[in-house]
């Protein structure tokens, strides 16, 4: 089929119809970063590195700030962790904690193709933080 100025031909109408398909499946997160985040971001932290919690935590703790982490999957499911690992590294903080009581689910349009699906988006709150160091004898 040959295209006609100022037409899109069909099988680029399909084409950019399964990248939007695909594409709104798609993690995403909001950044809220502490107010003294410049200095609280640490370098060279790897995913491997941060401490995944579904609780506060139980010692002493510094705040780098909040994320809003939408359609990355069930808080507690494998692709989930692996995406907030990613991203609190990537934030140079060293510890997520999981806030489930700041779980929400919303309808959401989502464009498949040329059609429109409402959805559930789940929408998850996690707070950003690094363990304080307890203080040595020799710092005292």
């Amino acid at each position: 089929m040959k295209a006609v100025a100022g037409r899109i031909a069909p099988g680029r109408l399909y084409l950019a119809g399964l990248v939007l398909l695909a594409w709104s499946g798609c993690a995403s997160s909001e950044f809220f970063p502490a107010e003294d985040y410049p200095g609280l971001k640490r370098r060279n932290v790897t995913p491997a590195m941060v401490e995944l919690i579904y609780q506060r935590p139980d010692s002493a703790y510094t705040r780098v700030g909040e994320m809003e982490v939408r359609d990355a999957g069930k808080p507690r499911s494998d692709k989930f962790q692996k995406y907030v690992r990613e991203e609190t590294a990537r934030r140079g903080a060293t510890g997520a904690w999981i806030m489930l009581n700041r779980v929400r689910t919303t309808p959401h349009n989502t464009i498949g193709g040329l059609l429109f699906f409402l959805e559930d988006l789940t929408i998850v709150r996690v707070m950003l933080y690094h363990r304080a160091v307890p203080a040595t004898p020799a710092d005292s």
